[in-house]
């Protein structure tokens, strides 16, 4: 099974832009409304680890499209693990290390979750992948 899967690639790229406008409206906002850029940036870095993460979640499945099924298993329960190993360990030091309130950050992680239903509901069209209009 090889292809380039076009479609899913694309509505990959159109979920970040929803969710990429949304983390910087909203970390905008929170900049704007609560005067502590410690809850915007921490919004902001929840938000790009989030997309991060979708990117290279949806490169493995891509990649794993494309190999045997006997070794498309092993490969993406190998990649989940240190895709999310890597995940936590970028918050724990984060959260430590840094002054980012931890609310904002766990609430940056869900900009992509939110990005998916923009994409799905807010902007649904029924053309959206038909190549003739």
């Amino acid at each position: 099974m090889t292809g380039t899967f076009p479609e899913a690639r694309r509505a990959m790229y159109e979920i970040l832009g929803c969710a990429s406008g949304l983390g910087l409206v909203v970390g905008l906002v929170l900049l704007s409304l609560m005067r502590r850029p410690e809850v915007a940036f921490g919004f902001w870095v929840g938000s790009l680890l989030s997309m991060a993460n979708f990117r290279i979640m949806a490169q493995e499945v891509f990649r794993a499209a494309t190999i045997p099924q006997g070794r498309a298993r092993g490969y993406a329960a190998g990649r989940y693990f240190l895709r999310y190993g890597a995940l936590i360990l970028a918050l724990v030091l984060l959260l430590t290390k840094t002054d980012l309130d931890p609310l904002a950050t766990i609430c940056g992680l869900l900009t992509v979750q939110a990005g998916v239903y923009i994409w799905k509901f807010a902007l649904a069209r029924g053309d959206r992948y038909d190549r003739t209009a």
